[in-house]
């Protein structure tokens, strides 16, 4: 129910182009993530995925490697957008 508002919320937001999936690596956080592309494609198929990462929720204490990676993500799809 929670992706599914957030999906709808998202959908109506159309100003976002490209989302970053950081789920938690476990059963749930899979459901979340698939949960998140399959709603996306379908409620607003123009938004791109850009990264997806899945972590462990009890061993992460820094989300520092997560932000670089989101960055990096960032940078690369505005040097594809040239």
């Amino acid at each position: 129910m929670k992706m599914e508002a957030l999906t709808t919320y998202l959908a109506k937001q159309k100003d976002v182009k490209k989302v970053y999936l950081l789920n938690q690596n476990y059963q749930f956080g899979h459901q979340v993530a698939r949960a998140a592309k399959e709603y996306l494609s379908r409620k607003h198929p123009d938004i791109q995925i850009v990264g997806e990462d899945l972590h462990l929720l009890t061993q992460l204490k820094d989300f520092s490697p997560y932000v670089a990676k989101i960055k990096a993500a960032k940078e690369a799809n505005l040097a594809a957008n040239f």
